[in-house]
């Protein structure tokens, strides 16, 4: 298996750069984290050239591969000033995530002054999107945990406190087990159910409850959305359509199909079962990519053509809205050769 540093040097041939500089800024952390481990140590800069890979930063114990040569910034310096008095950058074509802010892309262009400067981000998603083994194992955990989640909110009957209360016990359980919400717990309760995210706070459920949770577990995350539903005979028909859909996808879906192709399967299942004015695809994607972040590359669109590839983790979430209310399920997976492989075991409609 390819390493991570290594993965990072082909991308100095792919896109013709004579070096790649990597940042913990805040939009630019997960790149970082990926290829180094650092995350709570700031500054951090990577500069990885056919040679060497060079972590720059003032904690040397925050990075873990052997593969790094560690620079330890002492006292007040500018570190690209020490970039610039270690490697050679002038004229040089630099590779830099475009998602930097923009004062420090104008002060490496001032203080390095290359070439040009090439944006990394869009190759850098690409490999995080090919999940290794440590990695689906703790998107495993994460998972496993999320599970928990659905079981305790099942076994205390969520649907009689508010839908606020409801999303804060969701948050002091994680914490109970050294998670994090990878974003704000969405509860919504019967009409508010209908609202993509999040919807008007409700005291009560009477019909149904739609829990999206998302849980980060030593930075790797995971997703998922269940249905909670009251005895109601319409609901529960309408809800065996949406689970019909989903276990269609789950047996169709592989490695090397485009996820154009996957898009539109998605989108002639849900049409055969329900209005095309209801179905998800008018009002967000079929899934995403999940990893260090809650999403990541691939977003799942019918007017990507990228395909699937063998350990990439994604999530599907079909789902239908009306005025009245929404369903929506949502689990995370790994892609496989033959098919998809859950991570998430509970069902996906509880009766209440």
């Amino acid at each position: 298996m390819k390493s991570r540093i290594s993965k990072l040097k082909s991308l100095l041939k792919d896109l013709s750069v004579d070096g790649l500089l990597l940042t913990n800024h805040k939009n630019c952390w997960p790149d970082m984290y990926y290829a180094t481990g650092v995350k709570d140590v700031w500054p951090a800069y990577l500069w990885v050239d056919e040679s060497r890979a060079l972590l720059f930063c003032h904690d040397g114990s925050a990075f873990r591969t052997k593969e790094v040569d560690m620079v330890e910034i002492k006292g007040k310096h500018n570190i690209l000033n020490l970039i610039k008095n270690e490697v050679e950058t002038q004229n040089k074509k630099l590779g830099l995530s475009f998602e930097v802010p923009a004062r420090f892309m104008k002060e490496v262009k001032d203080r390095l002054n290359p070439k040009e400067v090439v944006d990394i981000s869009p190759k850098l998603k690409e490999i995080r999107a090919v999940k290794e083994h440590d990695e689906i194992k703790r998107i495993r955990i994460a998972c496993s945990i999320l599970d928990e989640v659905f079981e305790k909110l099942t076994a205390i009957n969520f649907w009689k406190n508010s839908s606020r209360d409801a999303a804060w016990m969701i948050k002091a359980w994680l914490a109970e087990k050294r998670a994090d919400a990878a974003f704000e717990p969405i509860v919504n309760f019967d009409e508010s159910s209908a609202s993509v995210h999040y919807g008007k706070e409700r005291r009560e459920m009477k019909r149904l409850a739609l829990v999206d949770v998302g849980v980060r577990f030593k930075e790797y995350c995971s997703d998922a959305t269940r249905m909670f539903i009251a005895k109601d005979d319409a609901l529960f028909k309408a809800c065996d359509k949406l689970v019909d859909v989903m276990d269609s996808l789950k047996k169709h879906v592989k490695a090397g199909m485009k996820i154009s192709e996957v898009c539109k399967l998605a989108e002639d299942l849900i049409t055969e079962r329900f209005e095309r004015k209801h179905c998800y695809f008018n009002f967000h994607s079929l899934g995403h990519g999940i990893g260090i972040e809650v999403h990541e590359h691939p977003k799942l669109t019918k007017d990507l053509n990228a395909e699937l590839r063998k350990n990439m983790i994604i999530t599907l979430e079909p789902a239908i809205y009306k005025k009245t209310y929404g369903l929506r399920i949502e689990s995370t997976f790994v892609v496989g050769k033959r098919k998809l492989k859950e991570l998430n075991t509970t069902p996906y409609i509880i009766e209440v």
